[in-house]
């Protein structure tokens, strides 16, 4: 009787021993998971990647840059290739997706762009073109819509010779020169291409 309640005893220990064990394994993987995330989030935040974010209303990433440049091309009519070169400072760089709708929309600061309205020849066959060089605070530009929107902006208005877009015009006179609050362009429209509030400008023959 008295080997019975031994064997009892033991083998009950053996199993509470091994309870302790598979509990105290899950505790160490617990505790590791939660510092590898913790490790985890400060990396990522250290390296500024790309930040998402999936909830009921759609799909959202963002992405902070700096020294911001790149080229977009655009055609308001058959045969005109259009050109425009954007700069900023820093932007944020935003992804949202709402169930089939993809839209990237870039904020920017301390932004420069150059824009060409249209190209064309004088009489005696002379390539030309009308560039817009505005300089906002802010901006923001959406790629899906091909949509510009500044604000605190200054504005100039070019008609240069050729086709190729510049972006240094020490030597050429625009022929507007003005400031605005605000300005709303859509690089496709061809009936009204920009808007401009509280427009204050100078025009140069």
């Amino acid at each position: 009787m008295i080997g019975n309640h031994y064997r009892t005893s033991k083998r009950s220990f053996i199993l509470a021993f091994a309870a302790l064990l598979v509990i105290s394994y899950w505790i160490y993987v617990l505790f590791r998971f939660s510092q590898g995330e913790q490790a985890y989030q400060e990396v990522m935040q250290k390296a500024n990647p790309l930040h998402s974010y999936q909830g009921d209303a759609g799909y959202r990433a963002q992405q902070m840059r700096c020294g911001v440049k790149k080229d977009i091309w655009y055609q308001k009519k058959a045969g005109e290739r259009l050109h425009a070169s954007l700069e900023s400072m820093d932007s944020e760089l935003i992804f949202i997706k709402r169930g089939d709708t993809k839209e990237i929309v870039e904020s920017m600061r301390k932004f420069k762009g150059y824009l060409q309205e249209s190209l064309h020849h004088t009489k005696e066959g002379r390539p030309m073109q009308n560039i817009w060089c505005i300089e906002a605070e802010r901006a923001t530009y959406n790629y899906s819509t091909y949509r510009l929107e500044a604000e605190e902006v200054t504005l100039c208005y070019y008609t240069v010779p050729g086709h190729e877009l510049i972006t240094s015009f020490e030597k050429a006179i625009p022929t507007m020169h003005a400031v605005a609050e605000s300005v709303d362009m859509h690089l496709l429209s061809k009936a009204s291409p920009m808007k401009a509030y509280q427009l204050k400008a100078v025009y140069h023959q």
